[in-house]
């Protein structure tokens, strides 16, 4: 595995599925702004955070699907479980000066793969991506460095000059927050990039099972 790779494969699923992408990233900026914009921000993350992990796993289980991995599919209580017990120690291991974090991010990447693909549950799921990914944790670590810092910095960078544009123009900084398009611009760029990790941790999975050992002897 390598991370021209992976980014390759990340590349490819999107050329061949944009769909996904088009409809979930525009869909869930549309209900984010219209949120935001009507309830205020304070409202957004508690009635759209359900929606967005709804819309990520249908999306993942699509794309899975489209690439012939699904052979017994688990449920979304599974892939819940998943989510919720990784992010838990995920957050911890950041607190930690971050590495830990990123490291435990890396051996649990293919965990809600192995639950939509071989019908595992929640804890079965993160031994067997913690196997699976033995021998490349530390690349996946690099390939998820690598996206979130470009990411992030495209949205900063979009950020700032929407935030310093108005002073250019003559007008204030603090009109910018509530401009209805600056709020959707933000959202899609940030639904973009929710959405985006379903593609990347398809990626990955193709590549973890692709290079390593056989799916009957991570479940041995």
């Amino acid at each position: 595995m390598s991370i021209g790779a992976v980014l390759a494969a990340t590349w490819e699923l999107l050329l061949r599925h944009p769909l996904g992408m088009v409809l979930g990233a525009v869909g869930m900026s549309a209900l984010d702004s219209a949120v935001e914009l009507l309830a205020g921000e304070d409202s957004i993350s508690s009635l759209t955070s359900f929606v967005s992990i709804g819309v990520v796993y249908a999306i993942f289980r699509m794309l899975l699907k489209k690439k012939g991995f699904i052979d017994r599919e688990g449920s979304f209580r599974s892939y819940f479980g998943v989510g919720l017990l990784s992010g838990i120690a995920i957050i911890v291991g950041f607190l930690f000066l971050v590495v830990p974090g990123l490291f435990l991010m890396a051996r649990w990447s293919v965990a809600s793969a192995f639950v939509i693909t071989q019908g595992s549950k929640s804890i079965e799921a993160l031994r067997a991506s913690w196997q699976a990914t033995r021998d490349c944790a530390w690349t996946i670590v690099l390939i998820l460095v690598v996206t979130f810092g470009a990411y992030v910095a495209i949205f900063a960078t979009f950020t700032i000059v929407a935030a310093l544009a108005p002073v250019l123009l003559g007008g204030s900084v603090d009109a910018i927050d509530k401009s209805p398009p600056f709020v959707i611009m933000l959202n899609l760029l940030a639904n973009i990039g929710t959405v985006g990790t379903a593609y990347l941790s398809v990626a990955i999975f193709e590549k973890v099972i692709g290079e390593g050992e056989s799916l009957q002897g991570i479940f041995a």
